[in-house]
């Protein structure tokens, strides 16, 4: 299928197109899209309470409750300008309306693993050509790029229209480290372990990375998705989205998480899920499609230092909680999800104790 089919009109999209490349079958991994009726509750944490207040203590409780029970939340007065905020969809919204042959001058390259470029229906969550060929392709346009550290980022791929994006998207950048590295010590005080030990993951190879979402109308919403059930692989993300779609599996049960105006939506991911030696859960959500309206999200992910391993923190295994998991190379980690990521299955469960 080339790639320009998937930016035609609704009523030009083919059954044919659907069921070839989109479709998921019955004896699928992946439940009914329609048996999400449930919206999750939000918990609400107040960023500037949780930073700057007396009653921090009490947020953060709510903090650590959130992340053991649920593995996400919704993060409000964050301090991004709403301004900003509208902006960063503006322009996102305005790179995925250029037509196809632009886009695809910031196409991702053939097997990069570095994370950066457009491309459509996810090809990238593969790990080798032939399995490509048998790939049910999740339903939207994503574009990659990298952040932080600064040296990463390839010029080459920052668009230059809209002749605003680059600017937008620096600052948007540098507002998101600044959560980041807060939220990072949050996590390390709830935990009570020591923040130097936790933080030696998270050197300056650290890495920030930031991917552009789009999820056109569409008419199999029953069998498509828009992104397949998954954990992240990076230690937490920070999500800004304007329409629903995006659901979290919970007790076996999906849950729609609703759109609040100007929250970021956080979630976890399995590396810290694996650190906290099981304390904190990482959050498995996937995306469903819409018939009606188009969907814009982006994303930032905050990773530790890939060439290092991830294990349980010595001070979080106990008597009463012994170790749950293996110490793996992170590396050794994005392949494996990169090669379960079809079939649905979670990696985290093959480095088990």
């Amino acid at each position: 299928m080339a790639k320009e089919e998937f930016l035609k009109d609704d009523e030009q999209k083919s059954e044919e197109m659907m069921g070839e490349k989109y479709i998921i079958c019955k004896d699928s991994y992946y439940q009914p899209v329609d048996k999400c009726v449930t919206y999750m509750e939000p918990t609400l944490i107040d960023y500037s309470i949780l930073t700057s207040s007396q009653e921090a203590n009490d947020e953060l409780h709510k903090f650590k409750s959130a992340l053991s029970s649920w593995g996400c939340f919704q993060l409000i007065n964050h301090g991004i300008p709403t301004k900003l905020l509208d902006e960063t969809k503006k322009v996102s919204r305005q790179f995925f309306g250029l037509p196809m042959e632009e886009k695809q001058k910031y196409a991702m390259l053939p097997n990069d693993t570095s994370g950066h470029g457009y491309q459509v229906g996810n090809v990238s969550h593969v790990t080798s050509p032939s399995s490509a060929t048998n790939k049910v392709l999740d339903w939207n346009e994503g574009f990659s790029l990298a952040l932080f550290p600064e040296h990463r980022r390839k010029p080459e791929f920052w668009p230059d229209f809209p002749p605003n994006f680059k600017d937008v998207f620096r600052e948007y950048a540098a507002r998101l480290e600044t959560i980041f590295d807060a939220l990072f010590k949050l996590v390390v005080q709830s935990l009570n372990v020591d923040e130097e030990r936790f933080a030696k993951q998270y050197d300056k190879n650290r890495e920030t990375n930031l991917r552009l979402n789009f999820y056109p109308k569409c008419e199999g919403l029953k069998q498509v998705l828009g992104l397949k059930p998954h954990a992240d692989f990076s230690t937490m993300t920070l999500l800004l989205q304007d329409e629903e779609g995006l659901q979290v599996l919970k007790d076996e049960q999906w849950f729609m998480v609703p759109v609040i105006p100007n929250a970021l939506f956080l979630n976890l991911g399995d590396p810290l899920e694996i650190m906290s030696n099981g304390i904190f859960k990482s959050a498995v959500h996937r995306v469903v499609t819409n018939t009606e309206k188009e969907r814009l999200s982006v994303v930032a992910f905050w990773d530790s230092d890939r060439n290092k391993e991830i294990g349980p923190l010595d001070e979080l295994i106990t008597e009463d909680r012994p170790q749950i998991y293996q110490r793996v190379s992170l590396k050794e980690y994005i392949y494996t999800f990169l090669n379960y990521y079809q079939s649905g299955k979670r990696p985290i469960n093959d480095f088990k104790v």
